[in-house]
Parts: structure tokens; sequence; C-alpha cells
């Protein structure tokens, strides 16, 4: 960043509840001053600031934004707006990066997010479960799996007919077909007409994406196998992307052979 872009952000910043009101259409002096109450020699320096920047300019008895002001001033608020997101979202985004998560942050103003937290560890991981143990549809894709989501998925699809189908990376396949807790339950699935997991071999998968009744996505993201924050949103937006997400990897993914690796 050059040394003008710089002190035009810090401009912004420092005078950013003066700039909104002038979003609003020209000021006289005196009803900024009232609105603003503040010192008339403050107001002046502010004005003669933003005038310099070509922010603001004078005419007709009023002070309003200039067209390049307009346009700085609207970038400026639409970055703020991100940033206030990003912030309430950071128990999640601190464990992805912009590369891996190219989702539009403004979908998700209305998400919620869940952690484990002192006083109730598995509030996220509950909170997934009991997802899939009430979903007659769920299409996801998974980077790991978690013993308590497979009983609840084995018991959808095997007792209650449900149709939840999974991609999974190779390592969650690995565990799935070797593990003894979780390998009767798999053949079971995999048993089926329409077998419940696909595996995808390409490259690991980043994060958990799961489209639940196709009403709500939840994203989950961990540390090293270690489940560290789920999101779930019903914005129309973020299902677009869930559903785009989970098609590429199917495309591109086989059923998981029902044998454990021995038999391969």
């Amino acid at each position: 960043m050059d040394d003008t872009t710089s002190e035009l952000v810090d401009l912004l910043r420092r005078r950013a509840e003066l700039l909104a009101s002038l979003r609003k259409g020209p000021w006289e002096k005196r009803d900024l001053v009232e609105a603003h109450d503040l010192p008339r020699s403050t107001l002046d320096r502010a004005i003669r600031e933003l005038e310099a920047a070509d922010l603001v300019a004078y005419a007709d008895g009023a002070y309003a934004l200039t067209a390049f002001g307009e346009h700085l001033v609207h970038e400026f608020s639409e970055f703020v707006d991100r940033a206030e997101l990003a912030v309430e979202l950071e128990p999640f985004l601190r464990w992805t990066t912009p590369e891996a998560f190219d989702l539009d942050l403004r979908t998700l103003a209305d998400a919620e997010v869940w952690t484990p937290e002192p006083g109730d560890p598995w509030a996220m991981v509950n909170r997934h479960v009991r997802a899939l143990e009430t979903a007659d549809r769920v299409r996801g894709v998974l980077p790991l799996v978690g013993l308590h989501a497979v009983e609840a998925v084995h018991e959808r699809v095997t007792e209650d007919d449900a149709d939840h189908r999974f991609v999974v990376d190779a390592n969650a396949a690995g565990t799935l077909r070797t593990d003894e807790n979780y390998l009767p339950l798999f053949r079971d699935l995999q048993a089926r007409p329409d077998p419940t997991f696909l595996r995808y071999e390409d490259d690991p998968v980043p994060y958990f994406v799961g489209v639940f009744d196709d009403e709500f996505v939840q994203i989950g993201v961990d540390d090293d196998g270690d489940p560290k924050a789920l999101l779930e949103s019903d914005a129309e937006e973020v299902l677009a992307w869930a559903h785009d997400r989970i098609d590429r990897y199917r495309r591109r993914a086989d059923p998981v052979p029902a044998t454990d690796a021995a038999d391969d």
C-alpha cells in the first residue's frame, strides 16, 4: 500500500461517522455541528481534511461527497461490513484459508457457529449428529468420520430408509474399511443398492460440507482430525455453493469397496 492510499484509509477510518452522514446528502455546516455535537473548530478541521483529499466539496451553501468520495466511502463501508463479519466468524475462519474456503462471507451474515466449549465440549458434534438423525436426505463431503455420526447414518438409512450419501477422502475411507468399530456399520451401508459412501482420492478434503433436506448447510472444520467449529446456514447462496461443491467431488468419486485393506 502506497502512502497516498494509506493516508486515505486512515482518513476514512477517522472520519467515518461524518462521512456516513454526508452519504445521505448535502449538509449545511451548522446542521453538521448540531448532528455530531462537535465544536465548530473540530468540524472545520475535519471538513478541511476531507476537502483536501477530494472526498467532500462545498456547493450551493452545503457540503456533500464528491463522486470520488462516494466511490471510496462505499468501498470502505463494504470492507468494514466484511471485516466485522469475519471477526464474528473467527472461531470458524481460523481453521481454514481464503484459498480453500471460497464462499463469499457476506452470504454468511445470518450463519450460526458452534465450537467446543469448556462446559459443552461436544456442542458442535451433537449439533451435527442431531441433524443426521432428523434429516431424510443428506448429501455431504467428509475429510474425517466420527463413530456417533456413522451410527446415526446407519440407523436412519437401514431402519428408516433415509437417503444419506457422502464422499469421503482416502483417510476417512481407510477408517471406515479397517476400524472394527466402523466396519459392520460401513458394510451394511455399502451393501445397499445405492452405497452410502463414495471415495475421493485426488486430494485431501479440506473441510466437511453437508446439505440437509435441501434446507440448510453445515460446514465443519478441523485441525489434524480434531473437530474445531461447525457453521450452519440456510441462505440460498450458501445452499447453491454447497450443492456445487459436493457435486464436483461426486463426479470424481467411486464407491468405497466394502472390504478391509487386506482384501484389496
